[in-house]
């Protein structure tokens, strides 16, 4: 887990602790680092590409859009195996 840290501090210093994200809330002082893609979606878990500084206001808000995002998908795709039937 060490590597994940190095990775942390490097995005930081690399973002000037600025937040990249952007969403309403923000803060603008970046202390989490944020996935562009997530890993489970092809984003490389310490690719310095997939990563960027983020607040942490705009981290939760990111993963709150992304987890309804994921429930609307899972709902329409059971509806669809539902209309099969």
């Amino acid at each position: 887990m060490e590597g994940g840290k190095v990775t942390r501090k490097a995005i930081l210093r690399r973002d000037m602790n600025q937040c990249q994200t952007g969403y309403p809330g923000c803060t603008g002082v970046a202390t989490q680092v944020d996935h562009v893609n997530r890993p489970e979606d092809g984003g490389g878990e310490y690719d310095p590409f997939n990563l960027r500084a983020s607040c942490k206001p705009c981290n939760i808000a990111k993963r709150n859009r992304e987890l309804a995002a994921r429930a609307k998908r899972a709902d329409r795709d059971r509806g669809k195996s539902l209309q099969r039937w």
